[in-house]
C-alpha cells in the first residue's frame, strides 16, 4: 500500500479516500448513470409519441374540417377520414348488430391490413 496525502492506493490500483472506495463509487455512479439514461430515452421516447400524437389529431381535423357541410358520406371522404370499418356477426333476425369505425390519424391502425380480425 502507498500513501499520497489522504489517499491510500492497493496495488490492484483500488483507492480508499477517507474509507470509502473508490471503485465502489465508480460503481455506483455507473449504475446511477444508467438509470438515469434509461430514464431519459423513455422520457425522450414519451415526448415524441405526444408530440406525434398532436401531429396526428391536428392532421384529422383539418381534414374533417374540408367536409364539414357534407349532406352524404362520399368514397372520397371515406378513403381521407376512414382507416377501416368492422362490422359484427349477425345475431340474429331483427336484431341489430354492432359497427366499429376507426379513423385515420386517431386509431391504430391493423397489424394485419388483409384481415381485421387479426
Amino acid at each position: 500500500m502507498v500513501f499520497f496525502g489522504n489517499y491510500s492506493v492497493f496495488i490492484e490500483n483500488t483507492a480508499v479516500l477517507d474509507g470509502v472506495s473508490i471503485n465502489a463509487s465508480l460503481y455506483g455512479y455507473q449504475k446511477e448513470k444508467e438509470k438515469l439514461s434509461s430514464e431519459l430515452n423513455a422520457i425522450q421516447n414519451r415526448i415524441s409519441t405526444q408530440l406525434q400524437d398532436s401531429k396526428d389529431v391536428d392532421e384529422f381535423i383539418s381534414r374533417l374540417k374540408k367536409y364539414a357541410g357534407a349532406d352524404k358520406l362520399t368514397r372520397e371522404m371515406c378513403l381521407e377520414l376512414i382507416e377501416y370499418v368492422i362490422i359484427d356477426e349477425n345475431p340474429g333476425r331483427g336484431k341489430s348488430r354492432d359497427i366499429h369505425v376507426y379513423y385515420k390519424f386517431i386509431d391504430e391502425g391493423l397489424n394485419n391490413p388483409n384481415n381485421a380480425l387479426d
